[in-house]
């Protein structure tokens, strides 16, 4: 009895011992809590983490099959390659060097189909020839390193023409309207997403781009008008303008007895009206067509003062086109214009702004270093700035243009500073016609457009 007493006194001293100690250590210890996933940036252990083996497993093991692709397809290419030379050697007579001629190459190979099919000419096939294997190389001795320089050389370019992933530069479109701008900030602006994008017009008015037209003209109606202007310029009793430069109206019946001369000229321009009406129609929307605050998008006049007073307000019935304000007899045009300039060598026209909406430019005759080009030097000179450029500015022209085919029309804003640029040899002819919507306070000298007359200028 005694002994089980003890026994279970001791027992009930050990589970007291065992319960306290429990209770001391839960107070210790806080408990576990449950921890967010955090972003890669806040994460500690996220630039610890490391890919589990059978990712890294799986990584490797897709790296060695693109590895063992890329093998393939290399000895595919090689095979292919060996195999067009082996046809070149049993179709030629292969000297005892095993080397063949380059006749007999572009006769016997792949090349010859490529060739026929069309896909490339003979003068291609040179230049690749020249660029892999050299101009000094014996073309009756082509040994198979050699061959095989070129093999691979036609098979890398069509292998580029393939790929879609390779961005093809595109081709220039001659027909198309080609913008050159003096504002790389304001293209920026016209081509971004924006929906308040600034249409081709404003950037016209604010100087920002000027516009080449292509095919606005042909090359004979060009030709025709440069040689009634030459023969003015010769025929001319007036003392020659230091500047070299001689300017006709193509309404003067003086200077262009033949009202051809006129007609074609006034051909040229509704040519060059209609293809702006047509691909360009916010020019006569905002420029040109009679609506609130015409005033304020008109450039400064001659005496840099801002126009005020707006155009018949019918017009804006009567007329929806660039043509139909010309043909009404609506648009005001510069003093002398529709005009052929003549320039001279050393002739040019100093930096100036036509103070008109809109400016219509054609060159009659192409630089020297275009086919068929009659003279060096000059071409327009354009600075950017619009209204902040004087006419008289400090610095060179920010862009030249000399369009290197007859036909294209250059048109800018009315604000916009440029020049003719000095011919330096031989003759160079334009024809220009600056105009606006006419107003009241137009001179009625200046709204004529090409309506023959009979006085001398």
């Amino acid at each position: 009895m005694i002994i089980f007493t003890i026994s279970t006194t001791i027992s009930i001293f050990i589970i007291s011992i065992i319960i306290t100690a429990t209770a001391t250590l839960a107070f210790q210890i806080p408990p576990i809590q449950p921890r967010l996933i955090t972003t890669k940036n806040q994460s500690s252990l996220y630039s610890s983490f490391k890919a589990p083996p059978i990712a890294s497993q799986a990584t490797e093991q897709n790296q060695q099959e693109n590895d063992d692709d890329d093998e393939e397809e290399q000895l595919l290419l090689e095979g292919e390659c060996l195999d067009d030379w082996e046809i070149a050697l049993y179709e030629s007579q292969p000297s005892e060097d095993s080397t063949v001629s380059k006749d007999s190459i572009l006769r016997h190979t792949f090349v010859a189909d490529l060739l026929a099919d069309g896909s490339l000419d003979s003068s291609e096939i040179e230049d690749i020839w020249t660029e892999s294997v050299g101009k000094d190389i014996d073309d009756s001795r082509i040994d198979v390193d050699t061959f095989m320089k070129f093999w691979y050389a036609v098979d890398e370019l069509f292998a580029k023409a393939d790929d879609p992933n390779l961005q093809q530069p595109e081709e220039e479109d001659e027909d198309a309207i080609k913008e050159v701008w003096l504002d790389q900030l304001a293209k920026e602006s016209y081509y971004s997403d924006d929906d308040t994008s600034p249409t081709l017009a404003e950037c016209i008015r604010f100087g920002e781009v000027v516009l080449v037209v292509p095919n606005v003209a042909t090359e004979s109606e060009l030709q025709s008008l440069f040689s009634a202007g030459y023969t003015a310029y010769q025929n001319d009793a007036r003392p020659e303008e230091a500047n070299r430069r001689s300017r006709f109206p193509a309404r003067s019946s003086v200077y262009f007895p033949s009202i051809d001369t006129t007609l074609t000229a006034e051909s040229i321009l509704l040519g060059t009206f209609d293809v702006l009406d047509e691909s360009v129609p916010s020019i006569f929307e905002e420029m040109f067509l009679p609506s609130r605050g015409w005033a304020a998008r008109q450039p400064l006049n001659a005496r840099m003062e801002q126009p005020s007073v707006e155009p018949p307000a019918f017009l804006a019935d009567t007329c929806s086109s660039l043509r139909d304000l010309y043909m009404a007899g609506e648009l005001e045009f510069s003093e002398g214009e529709p005009a052929i300039n003549i320039y001279h060598e050393g002739g040019y026209f100093g930096a100036h702004k036509d103070h008109l909406g809109l400016t219509v430019l054609l060159p009659l005759t192409l630089p020297s270093s275009s086919t068929g080009g009659s003279f060096m030097g000059g071409g327009t000179g354009f600075w950017a700035g619009n209204r902040a450029t004087s006419e008289n500015p400090m610095v060179g022209a920010t862009e030249v243009i000399r369009p290197d085919r007859l036909g294209c029309a250059l048109v800018f804003g009315g604000d916009v500073t440029h020049s003719g640029v000095q011919v330096e040899g031989g003759v160079r002819g334009v024809f220009v016609a600056s105009c606006s919507t006419r107003t009241e306070v137009s001179a009625l000298d200046r709204v004529k457009g090409l309506q023959r007359d009979e006085e001398e200028f």
